[in-house]
């Protein structure tokens, strides 16, 4: 007769194998679920990061860029112009300003800006750093659509000048982007330098962004400076171009080839 001791264990024997697998089946579902939920905060990420690029490119107002995303820690801003040079170096700008604003809100550290023209081919395409400790992107507006054109209207009367475009970007505290004809082009942008501070008032010495671009009686542009915060370091960057048929203080060694980089 075999003794109870033995009897009872391998009575035991389909109850530990029972748990052993329910232990099992709990594992697989606690480790299903973990990768779910794991699953769900990656889609909701990208879900809210996507919600937050729209409303930037809604709040910027400008067709020059068409779409922010982020890719693992890099902000990628994509524009459009209608070629090389001036233009690309309008959007460039715009693609700054919001992309800065993106990596704020995300946590991004590094930002790509590419433009791209009406058929697709890469014209330009950047990548920098971005500050996250830079100016709030966000902060309440100081300066409404109004002040910046009126201001700027009145200063570049003074400079024998005259503000034929104005575009207004509700991103720290309020900037814009002026369109600038002065009377005499050429004698305007070889003083840039100096014509352009004291048109800009209290935007330059305030760190906040600005973008003036210089044209002539044919609007075709002569010179273009521009600076975006929280770009290229935690000075910011500032972005110009000039016509190869000028000369300028502002910037030295510049051609109508591509934007130029400096710090503000």
């Amino acid at each position: 007769m075999r003794s109870p001791k033995h009897a009872l264990s391998k009575g035991m024997r389909p109850r530990r194998l029972w748990l052993l697998v329910a232990f099992a089946v709990l594992i697989g579902v606690a480790a299903a679920s973990t990768a779910m939920a794991r699953h769900a905060t990656r889609v909701g990420g990208k879900a809210h990061s996507a919600r937050q690029a729209a409303k930037l490119v809604a709040q910027a107002g400008t067709p020059r860029v068409s779409s922010i995303e982020l890719r693992g820690s890099v902000a990628v801003v994509t524009g459009t112009a209608s070629a090389a040079g001036a233009d690309a170096t309008r959007t460039l700008w715009y693609e700054s300003l919001e992309g800065a604003a993106f990596a704020q809100q995300t946590g991004a550290t590094s930002l790509t800006r590419t433009v791209l023209d009406a058929a697709g081919k890469v014209l330009s395409t950047e990548t920098d750093p971005v500050e996250l400790g830079a100016t709030d992107a966000f902060a309440a507006a100081v300066r409404s659509s109004a002040d910046l054109a009126r201001g700027a209207q009145e200063r570049a009367s003074t400079l024998g000048a005259t503000v034929v475009e104005s575009r207004f970007v509700p991103l720290f505290g309020g900037t814009a982007e002026f369109v600038i004809e002065p009377n005499d082009p050429t004698a305007f942008v070889a003083m840039a330098g100096v014509n352009a501070a004291s048109l800009l008032g209290d935007l330059r010495p305030s760190h906040s962004p600005y973008l003036v671009t210089i044209v002539d009686a044919r609007q075709a542009p002569l010179l273009i400076l521009g600076y975006s915060p929280g770009v290229g370091g935690g000075s910011g960057q500032g972005i110009a171009w000039q016509s190869p048929d000028v000369q300028s203080d502002a910037i030295h060694g510049a051609s109508g080839q591509g934007a130029k980089h400096f710090l503000p």
